[in-house]
């Protein structure tokens, strides 16, 4: 789940950076699919983080305890930024 998130990171930068990655002929994704498909990716890397931890937690091991849903206290930030990048 934090290599996931971690990614976003990534995927940020390169949404911030794409005007000049195309200047300097650098081809990432933010370049060669935009910027609607960096904003979809980084909603799609928090919906497989936030989703593996109820899957773990409800399918995988079927006593659910407080501190595996510790993770899902920090969803609203993770969405708040979400819709922070796409204005």
């Amino acid at each position: 789940q934090v290599a996931v998130l971690a990614t976003n990171i990534i995927v940020v930068n390169n949404l911030r950076d794409r005007h000049t990655d195309v200047l300097s002929n650098k081809r990432t994704l933010a370049v060669r699919l935009g910027p609607t498909f960096c904003r979809l990716e980084y909603l799609a890397n928090i919906l497989i983080a936030y989703g593996l931890v109820l899957w773990e937690a409800f399918l995988v091991d079927t006593q659910i305890t407080a501190s595996k849903m510790i993770p899902l206290l920090s969803f609203p930030l993770a969405f708040k930024e979400w819709k922070a990048i796409c204005q």
